[in-house]
């Protein structure tokens, strides 16, 4: 039998994860890439996928809760900020649809499952408008959606099972 080193816990459960840091994002401007919606507790939210980029130029969809009203409402401004739409946001005007397609940069972290049914996951902690030593997300490549061709010839036959 051959010798190998098993996959431990933590590095089983973050394999799908990317670390923790900034990352360049854009706010997809798919229909439901940002909608205005209502939390439990009556306030104010924008429901928001980010389109976020590594370093390699591999994108990843992070769907985030951005608050508006109560005691997270800096969450907004924060964003409007790094979204380049804080005079919006100052006359309180802002919508989702001023904030499709923005670029910025979100600092992603870990969260566990504290119960450790789901595998550990990315979470978007914060917006920045700028991050020194790393490119905007208008240096990054366009991902193009792959045609049902090129899709079929990247698909691997040589699985043993």
């Amino acid at each position: 039998m051959s010798k190998f080193t098993p996959v431990d816990e933590t590095e089983y459960k973050q394999r799908n994860v990317w670390p923790a840091g900034f990352y360049a994002a854009t706010v997809s401007d798919a229909p439901d890439g940002c909608v205005e919606k209502l939390s439990k507790n009556g306030n104010l939210m924008f429901e928001t996928m980010f389109l976020v980029y590594n370093d390699d130029g591999k994108m990843r969809q992070i769907k985030t809760w951005i608050m508006a009203d109560g005691k997270a409402a800096f969450q907004l401004r924060t964003a409007a900020e790094a979204l380049d739409v804080l005079e919006v946001y100052k006359a309180g005007t802002l919508n989702e649809e001023n904030l499709k397609g923005r670029s910025c940069f979100v600092k992603l972290a870990i969260e566990s499952d504290p119960n450790g049914v789901y595998d550990d996951k990315n979470v978007i902690r914060d917006f920045k408008k700028h991050v020194p030593g790393k490119v905007t997300a208008a240096d990054l490549p366009k991902v193009e959606p792959k045609t049902a061709a090129e899709t079929a010839a990247d698909l691997d036959d040589s699985i043993p099972f």
